[in-house]
């Protein structure tokens, strides 16, 4: 089954910025007294990740969302200066290793070299049942416009040149996530792993903290909606029964 892909039922909103740069966001009012839930996407994905869990379980269950854009040896292509050329000359390649069997991400993803050698090849893959038709043709255009994988390739920049290092300097001393939290995973997610969160609960930065995984890979939240969606709801239902008055949710990227 292809992944859902219409944002129609929320209001689409653009913000530019001092530096130039335009970002776009969509909000969803909640209802019956119900939080709005922030949710983040990360490379290379749009607001659309989520049209699924919105529409057919956030906004029925009567949540309200804000949305917009959001280690291993891929970052070294990511961060390459002709990364995002080599990425550009073979979109074909990018999509299917991104969106292609989950174990594949261990030669892909995590061995040195492989993301290049795989991109530079021009290899590709069958794809996830999700990964056809409208959500193939949404990646190609979005990422075939001039200057996307530059774009798409910045967060990784900033965090391995310094540049997000030097911007948490000013985060106040105490940076505890102080609203209940939802982690929920891939099983066989190869690169954000759902032990992952362990050190920072561990280091008690999220007091309130509930963890899922599921089987499915880094997009288990497209191959499994149904389950997601249902995690999702219920773990909100559950945090209003007991009286807690917002919350959070994220997947890592």
């Amino acid at each position: 089954m292809a992944a859902e892909m219409s944002l129609s039922k929320l209001k689409q909103t653009t913000l530019k910025v001092s530096r130039g740069h335009t970002y776009t966001y969509y909000t969803s009012p909640a209802r019956d007294s119900k939080p709005t839930i922030l949710l983040f996407h990360g490379w290379p994905d749009t607001a659309a990740l989520f049209a699924g869990l919105i529409n057919n379980y956030l906004i029925p269950a009567g949540y309200g969302e804000i949305f917009g854009y959001g280690i291993y040896y891929y970052w070294k292509l990511f961060t390459a200066d002709d990364g995002s050329q080599i990425e550009r000359d073979n979109i074909e390649s990018v999509y299917s290793v991104a969106f292609g069997d989950p174990h594949t991400w261990k030669q892909n993803w995590t061995t040195k070299d492989g993301m290049r050698n795989w991109l530079t090849a021009g290899k590709t893959q069958p794809t996830l049942p999700f990964a056809q038709g409208e959500h193939k043709r949404d990646f190609v255009d979005r990422l075939s416009v001039p200057g996307a994988f530059e774009a798409a390739n910045n967060w990784y920049k900033s965090m391995t040149f310094g540049v997000q290092h030097e911007a948490e300097k000013t985060i106040r001393s105490n940076p505890k996530v102080e609203v209940p939290t939802l982690f929920w995973g891939g099983e066989q997610d190869f690169v954000c792993r759902v032990e992952a969160i362990g050190p920072v609960e561990d280091a008690g930065l999220i007091p309130d903290l509930t963890k899922m995984s599921r089987e499915g890979g880094h997009w288990a939240l497209l191959e499994k909606p149904k389950e997601f969606g249902e995690d999702v709801v219920g773990w909100l239902g559950k945090t209003f029964r007991e009286g807690v008055s917002g919350g959070a949710g994220g997947r890592g990227g």
